[in-house]
């Protein structure tokens, strides 16, 4: 049975690729649980058009996004967390943390594919996190305080 991957699926392929699969394996899995569809002639016309409209926006968004590295040189990023006495963070603050921070302050969307941080930041103090989107690279500085 050959089927066209809607998602991706581990150990079977990628989103819009034709696969060969068992018929119950197609039948009752990936085409019940929306995975699939099957390969037929206008399937197969259809899911070129998606996939030749999806790798567009990609690329459109990759273009939108390294114009906006630009601007993210020497931004600051505040996190305010809960400290003991040592100065210690009871929550460290790593690239989800960087993630969300970068959507709230700065209203900029990354995956997190796209931060680089050396470790998690586990005192207060300041650090860095470098942002890399195709061969433009910025630096976001990063400051914890106590709450």
């Amino acid at each position: 049975m050959r089927v066209i991957l809607l998602k991706d699926v581990p150990k079977i392929g990628h989103k819009f690729d034709t696969k060969e699969v068992k018929p119950g394996y197609g039948q009752n899995f990936l085409i019940k649980n929306g995975l699939a569809i099957l390969a037929t002639r206008q399937n197969e016309q259809k899911m070129q058009k998606e996939m030749h409209a999806h790798i567009e926006e990609s690329r459109m968004k990759g273009e939108l996004l390294e114009k906006n590295i630009e601007g993210l040189e020497n931004s600051e990023l505040l996190f305010t967390r809960k400290v003991n006495e040592k100065g210690h963070l009871f929550d460290k603050v790593d690239v989800r943390d960087i993630k969300e921070a970068l959507k709230e302050q700065l209203h900029l969307e990354l995956d997190e594919k796209h931060l680089h941080l050396e470790a998690p930041i586990k005192e207060v103090g300041e650090g860095s996190a470098i942002v890399k989107v195709g061969g433009k690279e910025a630096t976001v500085k990063l400051r914890i305080e106590s709450e």
